[in-house]
């Protein structure tokens, strides 16, 4: 059994994406790879306990310190470093060509494709799971073959799955994506 399953039954932490566990599979390990929105960090444990090392940006302080706490006392094959940042068009803080994958879960906000696309090595992944669209969530999330349409001018969809979620003429819709970089 891997040794991040083990960690994270000691912990408060939801089980991770198992999409993106199995995605993760052909990312990259030049570079770290950006878990964006972090929150508590179940996604980027995962990725760490599968030897990547994450940068886990998130808002929200107490998230970060909660997970910095977790990094420091277990192993977990790679590494877990909490960054605190607001995300924005005039404040994106990373480089260009500095990760070899971008991590959205549950977390989205398309101004900062460019941005994404900036940051990710030549040939780099960016995958992207938006919430369910369970109760009212579904408000939040985008029409359908919006995604598709902003993301296809800067990267190659490798996976698209849309599924319809609320009422039918709110015409919102539930999306993974596994993309890479032109």
């Amino acid at each position: 059994m891997p040794q991040h399953k083990t960690d994270l039954s000691r912990t408060r932490f939801q089980a991770p994406s198992r999409t993106l566990l199995r995605v993760a599979q052909g990312f990259s390990r030049q570079f770290p790879i950006l878990d964006a929105g972090c929150g508590f960090g179940r996604n980027a444990v995962a990725l760490a306990g599968l030897g990547f090392t994450v940068i886990c940006a998130e808002r929200d302080m107490g998230r970060l310190d909660a997970l910095r706490k977790f990094a420091t006392t277990n192993k977990l094959g790679g590494a877990l470093l909490p960054v605190h940042t607001e995300f924005g068009a005039a404040a994106w803080p990373f480089a260009r060509a500095c990760f070899s994958a971008i991590v959205f879960v549950h977390y989205l906000d398309a101004f900062l494709f460019p941005f994404v696309h900036h940051s990710l090595a030549p040939g780099g992944s960016l995958y992207l799971e938006t919430v369910g669209g369970q109760g009212g969530n579904y408000l939040e999330l985008p029409q359908a073959g919006d995604l598709h349409s902003m993301l296809s001018l800067l990267f190659v969809l490798d996976s698209y799955e849309e599924r319809p979620v609320g009422p039918a003429v709110a015409n919102k819709c539930a999306v993974k994506l596994l993309a890479r970089k032109r």
